[in-house]
């Protein structure tokens, strides 16, 4: 289902997944996702609209509208909405994430989380150095934290395009593009996880 929201003064529409429910995550209220003048905008010029300078949407701290953080994470949204909401309450609920479990780096890499998964992929061996063992609990622990390290990383860079500044339709098609999905990515991570687990099976062997 998809709904149309309008954005400034001209009605600019712009696509993007229907949230079941009217909220809002973090401390303050979101700008930029409902008519009208957003706090502290300013006429953007004949044109019409809004305008937020740069500097002044806010940060990563801000509250993300769930229209926003919907249209960030695009396909599979549905899945993610009940464990985001407990987590941006600070109730750490149990949640768990079977693609993440089986496939942790093509995951992590189709959720373009191209960070998380290094820092991820880094403290996996870094433990196994010094703990000895080949990190399959690794999966475990991604499967569990999945969806609020998720939650982080998109609500990190809404933050950073809000901060950016621009029209609440600039804003908007700007989170859209900085979310979703990269199959390009999934591919990447897969063919990196077979080669890792290669590497550990002929390790393994070498020293039998």
């Amino acid at each position: 289902m998809v709904q149309r929201g309008t954005f400034g003064k001209r009605g600019v529409a712009q696509s993007v997944p229907a949230p079941r429910r009217n909220k809002s995550w973090g401390s303050e209220p979101a700008v930029g996702f409902a008519g009208g003048e957003p706090a502290g905008a300013i006429a953007a010029g004949p044109t019409g609209g809004w305008e937020v300078p740069a500097g002044r949407q806010g940060s990563s701290d801000r509250a993300v509208s769930e229209m926003e953080m919907a249209s960030f994470i695009g396909p599979n949204w549905g899945k993610f909405e009940a464990a985001f909401g407990p987590w941006s309450e600070g109730r750490h609920a149990f949640s768990w994430n079977w693609a993440a479990f089986f496939v942790p780096i093509p995951w992590m890499l189709y959720r373009r989380m191209y960070m998380e998964c290094g820092l991820m992929v880094l403290a996996v061996a870094v433990i196994g150095y010094i703990a000895g063992g080949s990190g399959s609990w690794s999966a475990a622990v991604v499967a569990m934290l999945a969806k609020p390290i998720y939650f982080m990383h998109a609500q990190r860079k809404i933050g950073e395009i809000r901060k950016a500044g621009g029209s609440p339709a600039d804003v908007a098609a700007r989170i859209a593009a900085a979310g979703g999905v990269s199959p390009v990515g999934a591919w990447v991570g897969g063919i990196l996880m077979f080669a890792a687990i290669a590497l550990v099976v002929m390790a393994g062997l070498a020293s039998a």
